[in-house]
């Protein structure tokens, strides 16, 4: 149970927040901050947390490259070298050891320093809190006065000339600081800081009602959220950070105060306003202005308005594809000549560049494509900016989620096969030969028994192996695991990380005009008092003056007409949903293309075309903008579930049957196990065109229901718009 942060008894409710450490994804307002804390340890999140309350900007993504990747990596492969090619023993050891030492020292301090700031972003959370609340019993009292004031004391035990700090961190220990950061970011016991019953009691008689929760923070309260021996288990300071955050956006600062891109640090309007001005300038035709007001500009006339966080992304992406064109001509001759091509067959040479070059341009085309879909209605509301930063969003913040989850569902799903399995008696001896034997014995209870022993020979003992002999000789069992591998691993998993890839962008074309006018006047010192729109301010030249009784005109302080069409927000939403889909399968295609089939070119361009074929990731990220549009633009009760279950539902049911159809192609097989034989290749062959059937009728079926359900939201949205232009 969980209660809103309403009221100003929550500093002993939550120990001094207003929400508790293991309320993860609980508001719906607040679900970007948790999502961002989650993402890569946490750095973004940590790094705009502490450019907001200490002004300090974050190293460039360069630095943090250099330093937290490439100096690790070549002081542990400089120790493996030496082990390799230092012959004297008492030397090989002497230099081993050091660059090991050098290189856990480096993940030490790095990780130390890292530690120390964030709990230094914990105690600045807890001291303007306690400022602010200060300030709020005196009549007159300003935020910039606020986060100008004397620093915070920097111990945790020093005297700031009126006794001991303590009563500033208002029931947070020094302990209760250090678990929510835990040192090199691994395991903490942090105390439970929920009411309880008794407190939760008396909430409920105050007239406080609990929040309603969703599918996701259920999820988590399920498999992490919940206290154990009255501590929270945080596993890289998770929680704590996205209580802090959560912290700054619910009682601390303004929104308007927090109008800036990750990374970067960068205000939204320094860029956006000439974004909006190149959208919205006045065409003199009639084609392009008429009765309903002056068209929108195309996304690609804003090409040269782009953030600094969008052209380090550009730099990077066209780095990394310089680097690799150039490792495609140098690669080969380095493992043929200097590392003698021990234990590879195949190279990344010129045809596999030529390969990773046409895995983009098939996201883009199909890219353009949406874009040319989306705007045969009206113009599209979505600037290029953004959708560099969703396709970033997905291609990097997404995937790294999803491999994660992937791994710890995984493992968990193996191993509770595993435990049903050591029901059927299932031994691993080793034979003469050195190969692995699985023999599969009569069960320990009759009554599981499913058909008699068999005993086969593996040349490994891995998952490949022992789970299709199971699967042989127990195919319900085995078809269950193939579902809940779908639906759950797959499905639920890689739809619920595309959800928040989205969610993890904060664009300033979904922002509202208030909020744009709201964050123009605080980046300009500029009060809603101080500055009125003037009645005839309706020009829609990019030249437009931006009156104020400051006499500023080099700064827009108006936004008209931004965001008054609900139908192009709702265009824009799914959009940007598919874009996040598209980064998230570019990555996916190249793991795939490269990782698991790069055994040859052939192989590469086989799986290319497939995955071209079948876009399950941006269909799927489609269907899920159904349900945002319906949440955040009609306004709809809409539940977390329900956005995911079309998306999950599909997603799952395309993965399922391909396993499916191929484990009862295995079952088919003379041998079960082995594809040398003709019976073997024709039950494939079959199996193969059933799949890409079914693939094509799943994924026409899907394309039907959105094209329909969005013609129909569609239809919703533009009614409104007739009805409040007609007001």
């Amino acid at each position: 149970m969980a209660f809103p942060s309403s009221s100003s008894s929550k500093t002993t409710e939550f120990r001094g927040f207003s929400t508790s450490i293991g309320d993860m994804f609980l508001n719906p307002q607040q679900e970007r901050v948790d999502c961002c804390a989650m993402v890569c340890c946490g750095i973004f999140q940590s790094d705009r947390d502490r450019y907001l309350l200490q002004g300090i900007s974050p190293p460039s993504p360069m630095k943090r490259f250099w330093v937290h990747i490439v100096i690790p990596i070549v002081l542990f492969f400089m120790a493996g070298f030496m082990a390799l090619n230092v012959p004297d023993g008492l030397w090989n050891e002497i230099f081993v050891l050091t660059f090991l030492v050098m290189f856990m020292a480096s993940i030490v301090v790095q990780c130390s320093k890292g530690r120390g700031k964030r709990m230094d972003i914990r105690k600045d959370v807890l001291w303007y809190k306690y400022q602010l609340a200060q300030h709020h019993e005196q009549e007159h009292w300003n935020l910039d006065r606020i986060l100008d004031q004397k620093p915070r004391p920097k111990s945790y035990d020093e005297d700031d000339g009126e006794g001991s700090t303590h009563y500033y961190y208002q029931g947070q220990t020094r302990r209760d600081i250090g678990c929510a950061h835990p040192i090199c970011f691994l395991c903490g016991c942090y105390p439970n800081d929920r009411p309880t019953k008794e407190q939760q009691s008396l909430l409920l008689a105050r007239g406080d009602t609990p929040q309603e929760e969703s599918l996701c923070s259920c999820l988590f309260r399920f498999f992490c959220g919940t206290p154990c021996c009255g501590h929270f288990c945080q596993l890289g300071g998770v929680c704590g950070m996205a209580q802090e955050s959560r912290e700054i956006e619910a009682v601390l600062l303004p929104p308007a105060y927090r109008r800036l891109d990750y990374v970067s640090m960068q205000p939204m309007l320094t860029y956006f306003t000439e974004i909006y001005n190149q959208r919205w300038r006045q065409f003199h035709t009639i084609n392009t202005s008429g009765p309903d007001g002056p068209r929108a500009t195309g996304p690609l006339e804003q090409w040269p308005h782009l953030s600094g966080l969008s052209k380090t992304i550009l730099r990077g992406w066209l780095g990394l594809t310089v680097f690799l064109g150039i490792w495609s001509v140098v690669g080969p001759l380095f493992w043929t000549q200097a590392v003698k091509g021990q234990g590879r067959r195949h190279y990344f040479a010129p045809p596999d560049f030529v390969i990773y070059l046409a895995s983009w341009m098939v996201g883009l085309s199909f890219l353009a494509l949406v874009l040319y879909w989306s705007q045969r209605h009206r113009p599209l509301e979505l600037s290029v900016d953004s959708m560099i930063k969703y396709l970033c969003s997905g291609f990097l913040l997404s995937t790294t989620l999803a491999i994660f989850y992937e791994n710890i569902i995984g493992l968990v799903l193996r191993l509770s096969l595993m435990v049903y399995m050591v029901c059927f008696g299932i031994d691993i001896v080793e034979d003469n030969e050195y190969n692995m034997e699985w023999v599969i014995q009569q069960p320990l209870s009759q009554g599981f028994a499913s058909g008699p022993s068999r005993t086969f020979t593996a040349a490994a003992a891995d998952e490949e192996k022992y789970l299709p002999v199971f699967g042989r000789d127990h195919p319900f069992i085995y078809s269950i695991y193939l579902f809940l591998a779908a639906f759950v691993l797959a499905a639920t998993t890689e739809e619920i990380c595309k959800y928040f890839g989205f969610r993890m962008i904060e664009s300033p074309d979904f922002l509202t005009q208030k909020d744009l006018e709201d964050a123009a006047r605080a980046g300009a010192g500029v009060t809603s008092d101080e500055c009125e729109e003037p009645n005839n301010y309706k020009r829609y030249d990019g030249q437009e003056e931006n009156p104020s009784s400051t006499g500023q005109t080099d700064r827009r302080l108006f936004f008209p007409h931004h965001g008054e069409s609900l139908e192009a927000q709702g265009a824009a939403i799914t959009v940007a949903m598919i874009c996040v889909a598209l980064g998230f399968a570019m990555c996916e295609d190249l793991i795939y293309i490269f990782f698991y089939n790069g055994s040859s070119v052939e192989m590469e361009s086989y799986v290319l075309i497939a995955r071209t074929l079948f876009p399950i990731h941006p269909i799927a990220a489609a269907m899920q903008s159904i349900g945002i549009v319906e949440r955040d633009v009609e306004k709809c009760p809409t539940r977390f579930g329900r956005i995911l279950l079309p998306a999950i539902l599909f997603h799952g049911t395309y993965d399922f049957l391909l396993l499916w159809i191929d484990f009862l192609a295995s079952l088919r097989r003379s041998d079960g196990y082995e594809d040398s034989d003709e019976e073997a290749l024709e039950v494939g062959a079959h199996a193969l065109l059933l799949s890409y059937a079914l693939s094509f009728i799943l994924m026409g079926s899907s394309v039907y229901y959105f094209l329909r359900e969005s013609k129909k939201q569609r239809e919703r949205l533009a009614a409104r718009d007739a009805e409040a232009t007609v007001q």
